[in-house]
Order: C-alpha cells, then structure tokens, then sequence
C-alpha cells in the first residue's frame, strides 16, 4: 500500500493506495488511450489516408491509401505504391522532415 501526501514514516492526511487500485487505473488508461488511438485511425482511413507513428513505417501498410508523415502531413508513400522499405521510409522522413519542419498542412486534421 502506498499513501500519497505522507512524509517519511510519520503518518498524514494522504491518500492510501493500493497495489490492485493503481494496476486498475494504468489498465483504464491504457483503454481510454486504445480508444482513442482506434478512433483516429478510423478517420484517417474514412479520409483516404494512413499516418506514420513513431518515426517507423506502419506495420500493416494499406497501400490502397496514401502515406503521410504524422507530424508534418506530407506525403510519404502515394496511394497504389509499393511498400518503403525501412531504408526507404527513413530517408523521405528524413528528406520530408529537414525541408519542412514544423508543417502541419490542412489536410491532416479535416
């Protein structure tokens, strides 16, 4: 049992906590952001896109959908293309990324 609010081994008013009730919340939190992140995923493939996450290529490519860089919306990978490989996916982020930082076009986010 943890107790939050206390000072060294003098008891306070703090909180008390246990083991079980903080697994619980970081396992409600860990859905919540599950959730969420399903959610996004859904409306970037309603709106014709898949995004890159992590500075890595996805992996489960749907090439029938364009490939764009999370943080700046450029294009990564057109839509019908091949697969980047690692080494590929790298050097456009890379290219992307130094030639337009900071970006964020309009069409990420609609």
């Amino acid at each position: 049992m943890a107790t939050l609010g206390g000072f060294g081994n003098f008891p306070s008013a703090g909180v008390s906590i246990s083991g079980w009730a903080v697994a619980a919340l970081q396992i409600a939190a860990g859905a919540v952001l599950a959730g969420v992140a399903s959610l996004k995923a859904r409306a970037e493939f309603q709106s014709g896109y898949v995004t890159s996450l992590a500075n890595r290529p996805p992996f489960d490519v749907q090439l029938a959908l364009d490939l764009v860089d999370g943080k700046t919306g450029y294009l990564l990978r057109p839509a019908g293309a091949a697969s980047l490989t690692p080494a590929m996916f790298r050097e456009r982020l890379r290219q992307i990324r130094s030639t337009h930082s900071g970006e964020n076009p309009a069409r990420i986010g609609e």
